[in-house]
């Protein structure tokens, strides 16, 4: 799912994650997550057992990032490694 940027993501796109996880049980696709613009969904997505992989922005300058600390981000970031997730930045 793309551009994720509300931090109650998972109830307001229940129905397309229950899809998706369907369709990864029938093996249409190979796993799902989110990309997420902000902190809040990114908090969110760390947490939420739908997000297999998360595409992060981040970048030493802290430009256009989800966060203006890079290691704001880089902590949920490490906190998606250590739930067994995989994020792409």
């Amino acid at each position: 799912m793309h551009c994720i940027q509300k931090g109650n993501w998972p109830d307001l796109n229940r129905r397309v994650t229950e899809y998706l996880m369907r369709a990864k049980e029938e093996k249409i696709i190979r796993g799902h997550g989110t990309s997420c613009h902000g902190m809040e969904p990114l908090s969110t997505a760390a947490r939420d057992p739908f997000v297999e992989i998360d595409l992060a922005r981040i970048n030493p300058e802290g430009l256009i990032m989800d966060d203006k600390k890079p290691d704001e981000v880089a902590f949920r970031l490490e906190e998606m490694h250590n739930a067994g997730k995989g994020s792409s930045a």
